[in-house]
């Protein structure tokens, strides 16, 4: 699986990178856009989201606008081998360049560890909401510790859905993944 799994990664980020920026910039806003206009969005009042590297669903107008709104939230921050917390930010002035150059906050401020809508990236994801991320777990041995209470949503470009993504147990899915033209639910066995 192990092998499986690192061919495909290859080949999911040969395909998310071969998109082209002005492409990604649209569907980046579409996405934000439908989020935004979404019941899971709408109600949470703690917002859990990642900070986008290039490449990725653009999240820094996302984190400001639900900051304008007055929502709580809370960005990762590494804090060892697949161990991540998530600290509350007031600003993105408080965001420094931290682990694989994602920026990051500063570790003196408070963790949230409460119920929240949780926004993730990932590489690739298919149709039944399983997920490949880049490999080190952080999101999957996050997901596991707080099991109650969480809603998870996955942000992607529409290229980045595959017929089938390969999966070990161990491996987290989002509640739903949304692309500028698609939305997918987790379907329970």
């Amino acid at each position: 699986m192990k092998t499986e799994k690192k061919a495909f990664r290859k080949k999911a980020l040969q395909i998310r990178d071969a998109i082209d920026p002005q492409k990604k910039a649209e569907q980046s806003a579409l996405v934000r856009r439908r989020l935004t206009g979404m019941k899971a969005y709408v109600q949470a009042d703690t917002i859990l989201v990642f900070v986008s590297l290039p490449g990725e669903i653009d999240t820094i107008p996302l984190i400001d606008m639900a900051l304008e709104e007055g929502k709580t939230v809370a960005v990762p921050l590494v804090t060892g081998r697949r161990k991540m917390v998530f600290i509350r930010i007031d600003s993105r002035k408080e965001l420094r360049e931290g682990t694989f150059s994602v920026l990051e906050p500063v570790m003196d401020r408070e963790k949230i560890t409460e119920q929240g809508l949780v926004l993730m990236p990932g590489l690739a994801f298919d149709k039944n909401c399983f997920r490949m991320g880049y490999g080190g777990g952080f999101y999957d041995c996050w997901l596991a510790a707080h099991p109650e209470g969480i809603r998870t949503i996955a942000l992607a470009f529409d290229e980045q859905i595959f017929d089938r993504v390969p999966a070990e147990p161990s491996d987290m899915r989002p509640d739903m993944v949304l692309t500028a033209t698609r939305l997918f639910k987790k379907e329970e066995p």
